[in-house]
């Protein structure tokens, strides 16, 4: 994966030097980057589907983007066997996301962008974690709107109420890129190897060991990694918006994970570190960095993969 979060302004004025109105005809992405604006969206609605992923589908019937289409966040993750282990909250197999696109009205190659209530840092998670699923199944033409729809809404843009209208579409579901994917075996390589870093992305309570989710079977974090919480990613005064590239960049440094290294991000099950795997690969251009599908549920299954844990040494 390589960077593409610009701002639109930035975008439309490259288009305009290149001369070139229409980036689909030129054989190149319609989304200007991995982020996109409201006024972006407001000018562009019409060529791109529209994904609304909220853990509250009934909500979506008292406002939404118009012409966007409800997308279920339980629906997002599942449990299923991979290498002969049941996991929970894990990535659709590839069949399973074509048809929840498909479902959605998404068509084969068409420019996706996913928005979500935007009010809080957790829900901004739900979209980057869509994101990933499109990043892993091969589909590049996919942004997210900085801030949802309390954006969409801030920057003057009406909602549109009642159910949504969506018909069927022809998504087609890639090869699945494992260049974004951490597996268990290079994380278990990453925690002595000084040219990856594995980024915690959960509360430091968590990474501290002083809470424990209830799918995971041993509290700390994973030996050698820094905690990077999720929420540093976002200003959440107003809509939910990302924060900027320049700070960003050097928070992450400071924490212990400059971009000049390659980087995994985990939290408990792959959730909130979709957004900090977001930031890193798309925002801050490091393309040497994956996510750890499943995470501490994954990592704790088996009880010898150490942990460790400062609350209870």
């Amino acid at each position: 994966m390589t960077m593409r979060y610009m701002s639109a302004l930035t975008a439309a004025f490259l288009l305009a030097s290149a001369a070139v109105t229409d980036p689909a005809l030129a054989g190149g992405p319609v989304t200007p980057g991995a982020v996109v604006d409201a006024d972006w969206l407001a000018e562009h609605r019409g060529e791109v589907a529209v994904l609304d992923v909220r853990r509250d589908l009934e909500s979506f019937a008292g406002g939404h983007i118009p012409k966007a289409a409800p997308v279920g966040w339980d629906a997002v993750r599942t449990t299923r066997t991979i290498d002969g282990v049941e996991r929970q909250k894990v990535r659709l197999a590839a069949e399973t996301f074509q048809r929840l696109m498909r479902e959605a009205g998404v068509d084969a190659n068409e420019p996706v962008v996913i928005t979500s209530p935007g009010k809080a840092a957790g829900q901004i998670t739900t979209q980057a974690r869509l994101y990933w699923q499109f990043a892993y199944y091969g589909h590049d033409d996919v942004a997210i709107l900085d801030g949802g729809n309390a954006a969409w809404r801030a920057a003057g843009h009406d909602l549109a109420t009642g159910p949504a209208e969506v018909s069927a579409g022809d998504y087609t579901a890639g090869a699945p890129d494992d260049s974004v994917l951490a597996t268990v075996a290079e994380v278990d390589a990453a925690r002595t190897n000084a040219g990856v870093q594995l980024t915690d992305n959960r509360p430091m309570a968590y990474y501290l060991g002083l809470e424990q989710a209830g799918y995971v079977y041993a509290a700390g974090h994973i030996p050698s990694a820094v905690n990077v919480p999720f929420t540093l990613n976002v200003a959440e005064k107003g809509p939910a918006t990302l924060r900027d590239a320049e700070s960003l960049r050097a928070v992450y440094a400071y924490q212990g994970a400059p971009m000049d290294l390659a980087a995994i991000a985990y939290c408990n099950s792959g959730h909130v570190s979709a957004l900090t795997w977001f930031v890193m690969s798309e925002v801050l251009g490091n393309d040497d960095a994956q996510l750890f599908d499943g995470s501490m549920h994954v990592w704790t299954q088996d009880e010898s993969r150490p942990v460790t844990n400062p609350a209870r040494r």
